[in-house]
């Protein structure tokens, strides 16, 4: 970890010590508001008497959770040495940065936090300057195929790759080597997934764009496979290309959607609700601002929302909330959905009920929206017995992609 990135800690910290003290704080005036409401004007006095003390020494704490953690870290760094490695360089700490990115990204942008990820290739753990020279050393062997990963939320361009011993037992596959095999130059991004959906749509277009140009050798086929968040951000580069006119969609084939919750996710729905509810009961309204905090990446995965317009004049924190405009599907591009259920049968309660504990398939196969239901039937793909996150590694599922790829 730099210096930087440990100073940078100490901001979250804060930042997030210093929200638990405001909750704490409202829940401790509410309660108390709630039982001198219940005495009435005999109880004024003291009345007046503990609110003073109370919000004087909540303020101090505030004031305490935002400085303490950022003092520590600033003395902390002192020690680190000026060439020790950035925290994404290892995988640990690259998932580190991934949760912190997808649970409260746009945070740390409007905060200037250096633990922002930026939308990049990602080569050995580092993000790859897009020049001709950078990527042609890059990408020595490199081909005139290119399949473009693409990570959900919280995740990184590490979740790609299997990551125990006890998954590569249940034959889990890398989908890099896979594709290979199959005469395609894999590509892994690496993007905040805290940012609007539409965001990040328009940086992975600008940044396909530029690594067509640096390509060693005349770029002829792109396939995107995103997994979760990253199905829906790679439909909304396509669009934004489409829309901007730039070359590099015309080059692309395929798209593929591992788990995407192209309606929608019902965890962020209930989450929803549940913050909604809390903000209705004074003694719970700072839960409710905590719940409520979380990135409006995350927000975006309530019905699935591609665009910028989708949030236009809404509460985002509003009871279900939201919209998601339809955005068309180009015709030279094939798209396949690959989602997952955690029974055998899709049509099982349970199945239809939690999905892949995260996606539901009739959302992760586009099946019931009118307006995105035009595929071919034999472009969705189901399979029992997984969960969301086993679609990045799982070996029926690159067995899918593969026979589609082939075809």
């Amino acid at each position: 970890m730099k210096a930087s990135e440990f100073r940078a800690v100490g901001d979250a910290a804060a930042a997030a010590l210093s929200t638990g003290v405001a909750i704490a704080r409202d829940l401790h005036l509410a309660v108390a508001d709630r039982a001198f409401d219940a005495v009435g004007p005999a109880g004024t006095t003291v009345r007046v008497a503990h609110d003073g003390v109370a919000r004087t020494l909540y303020g101090a704490a505030v004031a305490l959770s935002r400085w303490v953690p950022r003092i520590a870290a600033t003395a902390g760094s002192v020690a680190i040495s000026s060439e020790s490695a950035p925290l994404g360089a290892t995988k640990r700490g690259n998932s580190a940065l991934g949760a912190i990115n997808g649970l409260w990204g746009d945070h740390l942008v409007a905060g200037g936090n250096e633990l922002v990820i930026d939308m990049a290739v990602r080569v050995g753990g580092e993000d790859l300057e897009i020049d001709p020279a950078a990527v042609r050393d890059a990408f020595p062997a490199s081909s005139g195929r290119l399949a473009v990963f693409v990570h959900g939320l919280c995740e990184t361009d590490d979740s790609w790759q299997p990551s125990s011993d006890r998954q590569q037992s249940k034959g889990a596959v890398a989908f890099g080597e896979g594709v290979a095999e199959l005469g395609f130059t894999p590509v892994f991004v690496r993007y905040n997934s805290g940012r609007r959906i539409f965001d990040s749509g328009a940086r992975l277009s600008a940044l396909l764009a530029g690594l067509v140009d640096a390509w060693p050798v005349p770029v002829g086929e792109i396939v995107l496979i995103g997994h979760s968040m990253g199905g829906l951000v790679a439909r909304s580069a396509c669009h934004h290309a489409d829309e901007n006119g730039e070359s590099w969609v015309r080059l692309t084939s395929s798209l593929f959607g591992l788990g995407a919750p192209h309606l929608g996710a019902p965890l962020e729905r209930v989450v929803n609700v549940a913050a909604w509810t809390l903000r209705k009961i004074p003694e719970t309204k700072g839960f409710a601002t905590l719940l409520n905090g979380r990135s409006v990446g995350v927000k975006d995965l309530r019905f699935g929302s591609l665009l910028e317009g989708d949030w236009n004049d809404v509460d985002p924190d509003g009871f279900l909330t939201g919209r998601a405009e339809a955005v068309p599907f180009l015709d030279h591009i094939d798209y396949f959905f690959i989602g997952a259920t955690v029974t055998r049968n899709p049509r099982h309660p349970l199945g239809l009920v939690v999905g892949d504990l995260l996606v539901q398939y009739n959302s992760a196969s586009a099946t019931q929206r009118r307006s995105r239901s035009s595929f071919p039937i034999d472009n969705r793909h189901h399979i029992g017995g997984i969960t969301h996150f086993d679609l990045l590694t799982h070996q029926d599922v690159f067995a899918q992609l593969e026979r589609w790829l082939s075809r």
